[in-house]
């Protein structure tokens, strides 16, 4: 069986990236590959700590939510890498304390909002220097 191609999303700024994947695991891959080239003008570190965040966060969307996953990845001009994946989980199914996105706390900051009707929004913001 095919895997189902990413929707590229148009942003307003050279700095954002934005794709839309369908909640399959067997897309990491291309999550990884393509988190990795909108983050490239950063350190190596923030490169490889998006990638791990990245993939936490995807893992976790693909486990929780309904619908397409929207990753988007910001670079900043002091070489910071913000994250951000969207869906269409419930409430309930947000990060629980002590659940994966745990594991990236000492490689950034991160947290989650959302409701019921527009899903919910899981945020990263890796410094190059390694500092929270």
């Amino acid at each position: 069986m095919s895997l189902p191609l990413p929707r590229v999303i148009r942003t307003s700024d050279d700095c954002t990236r934005a794709v839309e994947y369908a909640t399959d695991l067997r897309l990491l891959p291309q999550v990884l590959s393509w988190t990795r080239t909108a983050s490239r003008s950063t350190s190596p570190a923030t490169v490889a700590a998006a990638s791990a965040a990245a993939t936490q966060m995807f893992t976790d969307a693909v486990d929780h939510a309904r619908g397409p996953v929207r990753l988007v990845v910001t670079r900043h001009p002091d070489r910071s890498v913000d994250l951000a994946i969207m869906d269409h989980g419930r409430r309930e199914d947000a990060p629980p304390p002590g659940g994966g996105m745990d594991q990236i706390t000492g490689l950034a900051s991160w947290g989650w909002y959302g409701d019921d009707e527009r899903g919910h929004r899981v945020w990263a913001r890796i410094r190059p220097s390694g500092t929270l």
